[in-house]
């Protein structure tokens, strides 16, 4: 099949192509070439086997398709292949053997994927799929000498796909139900080391441990743990706002690149009636000009009224603050990174999190691995401190962070770090903040500032 594709493999995409075991785990980095390789398994049964229903699962139709364009593509192209194929869509391929191969999104339960009967499922970027819907496909795996197959760069300690593998690998290799192929990215000669080594600079030990050396790494000591982040994911796409509603609110938060190798990135949060808000639209520019930012931001502010516009006025942000609130007037609001106000604006948007009032788009994962930028520790005063590395790329989740500012309500429990009791209002250190009902994460509260 490969020489047909014509496609040299490497051997650990020949191991995989090889394997009929009845399931299968493939954990890999970024760029090791899992669509590829899951993309010719598939092709490979459906076209030389007769009566394969071969399906092929993600998150999303978009995710879903990342494996099927490449089938599609190589059907397309390939006279042989071609020759015996009597359906060709983009989302199912039939052969003249009875053979077909669909994709289809998991959706948040799977029930639109039930009812099928299939002889092999690929669930591509599994850690990313809810799971109920590995549950509901379980009995669709029912024929004799059906295949799953789990592939997916990690994404924490949490969920199904984590279980299966942590499940198998206690267990001794000969006892073992599932193949397991752990791939790093350096296991692909061709991926750029100059590269490897920029992404090792430019992300946190534990970002890089999971996206790029592909291992499972413990959310203890995380800020914003997976599970918590996860937790507020849904499946949509990002929408620049349209037919507004008059009981819902927009926002604004602008997080202004600081050197050449930054993005500048925007984010536009919708508030519903009921003060619950989602991440609507996402935007990240790499290289632009003041003129340009602040243009494009003033061009957004006339088809959205926006209730608030955050700026970034930190460093170079300070002279882009300036000139939107000389032309946006006060619903431009400028906001200096400093510490005090990491901790207000952080705290705020852990809050949301925990209290499921946020939510954020699921496919848009370089969003969600942002969050494990951030970590939290005890200073030796014993007062619990935001932290993370200033070389760290975060322009994503400080976009959305800033619009937390002054977002407050509620009580906070830092149960993951330890703590276990609500923190109480001390408004007097805090009289930017309208609203606040809660200390931040540095004022660590003494005995008599419990709540009882």
């Amino acid at each position: 099949m490969w020489k047909m594709l014509g496609i040299k493999p490497l051997p650990f995409q020949v191991e995989i192509l090889e394997d009929d075991s009845k399931n299968v785990i493939i954990v890999g980095g970024r760029q090791i070439g899992k669509s590829l390789t899951l993309a010719a398994k598939a092709l490979w049964n459906a076209f030389v086997k007769t009566d394969q229903d071969i399906i092929i699962v993600a998150q999303n139709l978009r995710q879903a398709k990342v494996v099927f364009d490449h089938i599609y593509r190589y059907v397309s192209t390939n006279i042989l292949i071609k020759k015996h194929t009597r359906k060709l869509t983009i989302t199912e391929i039939k052969f003249d053997n009875n053979s077909i191969i669909r994709c289809l999104p998991a959706g948040r339960t799977g029930e639109g994927i039930r009812g099928f009967t299939a002889t092999m499922i690929i669930f591509d970027e599994a850690a990313f799929i809810p799971d109920e819907v590995f549950v509901s496909l379980e009995p669709s795996l029912g024929v004799k000498g059906s295949q799953a197959i789990y592939s997916s760069t990690p994404y924490g300690k949490r969920g199904y796909f984590y279980q299966l593998y942590a499940t198998e690998m206690a267990k001794n290799q000969a006892h073992r139900d599932f193949s397991i192929y752990v791939v790093p990215t350096t296991k692909n000669p061709y991926f750029s080391k100059q590269l490897l080594d920029r992404e090792r600079q430019i992300k946190t030990p534990l970002q890089f441990t999971q996206e790029y050396e592909a291992q499972f790494v413990d959310e203890s000591g995380l800020f914003f743990p997976f599970s918590l982040v996860f937790s507020c994911a849904e499946d949509y796409e990002y929408r620049f706002p349209a037919d507004i509603s008059s009981d819902e609110k927009y926002y604004l938060g602008l997080d202004v690149a600081y050197s050449g190798e930054d993005d500048t990135a925007i984010t536009i949060l919708r508030e519903f009636a009921n003060g619950n808000r989602m991440v609507q639209y996402v935007e990240t520019i790499s290289k632009s000009s003041v003129p340009e930012l602040v243009g494009k931001i003033i061009n957004m502010s006339k088809s959205i009224k926006f209730e608030r516009i955050y700026v970034d006025k930190t460093g170079v942000g300070a002279g882009i603050y300036d000139l939107l609130r000389t032309s946006l007037g006060s619903v431009v609001y400028g906001v200096e990174f400093t510490e005090h106000n990491r901790d207000t604006m952080y705290g705020n948007l852990r809050l949301a999190l925990e209290q499921k009032t946020i939510k954020l788009n699921r496919n848009d994962t370089k969003f969600l691995y942002q969050f494990s930028s951030y970590t939290a520790k005890y200073d030796v005063i014993g007062k619990l401190r935001l932290s993370k590395d200033v070389n760290i790329h975060d322009d994503l989740v400080d976009s959305l962070a800033v619009t937390f500012i002054d977002k407050g309500g509620g009580t906070i429990k830092v149960v993951d770090m330890g703590l276990d009791f609500s923190l109480k209002p001390n408004l007097d250190t805090r009289p930017f903040i309208k609203d606040a009902k809660w200390f931040v994460i540095g004022d660590f509260p003494s005995e008599q500032n419990r709540v009882k």
